[in-house]
């Protein structure tokens, strides 16, 4: 399974999320999911992240597949969420979370539950604490957290917040966050490709008189037996 970075921001998020997406590779093991309170209304965040990113951006569809390589953004009006087995997304209407849908907090809950020490939780620019709690559920679940240096945020409300409530491993710069993104999906695929278990090499099979038989060996004296590799001959 691949490395599945969320983040979520709110007021003044697309400039940080423009700096973000700049710094992302064409081939990223990763993928990112993004949330920003834009509540009903209609979005072109994805089509503006487009024009400046390698990889694709596009608005996330109901039962769509989760590859590496893609950046994909919450609709209007619905939370956006992962499958429990991390395959899929999911969107739904439920409830509003903190005053809004989509909401951080359902998506970061549910990223943590499927990807456990895959995952990272981002949390940007932004009024009040949405993705406070769900930030505290990835780092809880063995995940990584970053921060946004509330000092340069456009709101500071979330991002401290975040630092006060959650043991977050990295506080950055807007202009920091995407190269970090991009260091944190690499090591996490490449610790992951060296903890796969590796084939043990199989034991060469003693070569008895079975695999004599078949190499053409098999008409010795009658009376012989078989020592391990040795044919033991008996004596006259």
């Amino acid at each position: 399974m691949h490395q599945v970075v969320a983040i979520g921001g709110s007021f003044g998020a697309m400039h940080v999320l423009l700096k973000i997406v700049r710094a992302l590779p064409r081939e990223l093991n990763g993928t990112l999911l993004v949330v920003t309170h834009i509540g009903a209304r209609k979005s072109a965040l994805a089509e503006i992240l487009a024009k400046d990113c390698r990889i694709p951006v596009r608005d996330a569809q109901d039962g769509e597949q989760l590859l590496p390589g893609l950046v994909l953004i919450a609709p209007p009006d619905r939370h956006m969420l992962v499958s429990e087995d991390g395959g899929s997304i999911r969107l739904h209407d439920g409830p509003k979370e903190n005053h809004t849908r989509p909401a951080i907090d359902p998506l970061f809950r549910s990223v943590a539950k499927a990807y456990g020490a895959r995952a990272a939780g981002v949390i940007l620019t932004g009024y009040l604490e949405d993705g406070v709690a769900g930030l505290r559920a990835i780092k809880s679940s063995g995940g990584y957290a970053m921060v946004q240096d509330p000092a340069e945020a456009a709101a500071s409300s979330m991002p401290m917040l975040a630092l006060e409530s959650v043991a977050v491993d990295l506080c950055l710069r807007s202009g920091d966050i995407g190269a970090e993104i991009v260091r944190r999906v690499a090591d996490g695929s490449r610790a992951e490709s060296q903890a796969e278990p590796q084939a043990e090499p199989q034991a060469e099979p003693e070569a008895g008189a079975d695999a004599l038989q078949g190499a053409g060996l098999h008409n010795f004296p009658a009376g012989g037996m078989w020592r391990g590799q040795e044919l033991i001959m008996p004596t006259e």
